[in-house]
C-alpha cells in the first residue's frame, strides 16, 4: 500500500488526524480503548505500519497510552503541551519569567481576614494589592492562573508588569525589597469549574496549586503568588544535591 496519500502527506498522519477528531468529538472517550491494529487496517485500508506510525504520532501528542498486550487507550481529548519548570534557585525564577508570558489585571485592594491572612503569613486586618491573570507557555497557551498579592507600599511596580521579569526583582530593583528566601508550597487538587473556564480545560481533573512566598529582610512575605497549572500542562523538575565537606569549607 502507498506510504502516502494523494494529497501529499503521509497516509500515517491522515489517519493520526482522522483518529484525533473521533477523540476530540468522543467517538472514542477518555478511558475507551481505540480498535485493535488490525481492525484499524480492515477500516481504513491501511498497512499495519501505518497503523502504528499513526498511534505512535497520538501518543506524541498525550492522546493515548500504548501497552503491550493491553491494546491503546485514550487518556486525553486534546493534545497535551506541557511546560517544564526546573527550579534550583532564585535564577531559575527568572529564567521562567523570561520564557513564560504572564499577564495580570489592574488589581485590586483586598484585606487580610481568615483563610487569607494565613496565606498571606501576615495579621487580620492588613491591606494588600491582589492582582489576577493568565501566564501563557512560549507557544501561547495558557499554562495557569496566577493570584499576586503585593504589600501596598510596594503599589506601583505593576507599571513595569509585562516586560518578562519576575516581580521580585521588579520589587528589588523599584523599592530595594529584597528577596531573602523563596517559601515554595505544592499541593494536588482538582481543577475549579471557574478556573477551568480560564484555561479551557476540564472541570475537576487533576492541577497542581503552587504557592510562592517572596520574604524580605523582616522575615515576612512582601509578594506572594499563587498559581494553579492543570497537571497534563505543567511539569515541576528539582535537583537535589548532597552536600560534600567541600561545599562547607572556608
Amino acid at each position: 500500500m502507498s506510504a502516502s496519500s494523494t494529497s501529499g502527506r503521509p497516509r500515517y498522519l491522515e489517519l493520526a488526524d482522522e483518529l484525533q477528531q473521533a477523540i476530540a468529538c468522543g467517538t472514542y472517550a477518555v478511558g475507551d480503548s481505540l480498535p485493535t491494529e488490525s481492525d484499524l487496517c480492515g477500516r481504513h485500508g491501511v498497512s499495519r505500519h501505518t497503523v502504528r506510525e499513526a498511534l505512535r504520532a497520538l501518543s506524541e501528542l498525550g492522546l493515548v497510552s500504548r501497552r503491550q498486550g493491553s491494546g491503546t487507550q485514550v487518556i486525553a481529548r486534546t493534545p497535551v503541551t506541557s511546560y517544564r519548570q526546573a527550579l534550583a534557585s532564585l535564577d531559575d525564577l527568572l529564567q521562567y519569567a523570561a520564557e513564560t508570558k504572564l499577564t495580570l489585571d489592574a488589581g485590586r485592594t483586598v484585606v487580610a481576614r481568615g483563610e487569607l491572612t494565613r496565606l498571606l503569613d501576615c495579621p487580620s486586618g492588613r491591606k494588600w494589592r491582589h492582582y489576577q491573570g493568565l501566564r501563557r507557555a512560549p507557544r501561547g497557551q495558557p499554562i495557569c492562573t496566577t493570584d499576586v498579592y503585593i504589600e501596598p507600599r510596594l503599589s506601583g511596580v505593576e507599571a513595569d508588569f509585562g516586560r518578562g521579569e519576575a516581580i521580585y526583582r521588579l520589587i528589588e530593583r523599584r523599592f530595594g525589597e529584597e528577596a531573602q528566601e523563596v517559601r515554595q508550597e505544592i499541593t494536588a487538587i482538582s481543577l475549579p469549574d471557574d478556573i477551568a473556564d480560564q484555561l479551557k480545560a476540564d472541570p475537576g481533573s487533576p492541577a497542581l496549586k503552587i504557592v510562592r512566598r517572596y520574604v524580605g529582610r523582616g522575615g515576612r512575605p512582601f509578594e506572594v503568588a499563587v498559581s494553579i497549572h492543570p497537571a497534563d500542562r505543567f511539569t515541576y523538575s528539582l535537583r537535589l544535591r548532597r552536600q560534600t565537606d567541600e561545599d562547607t569549607d572556608g
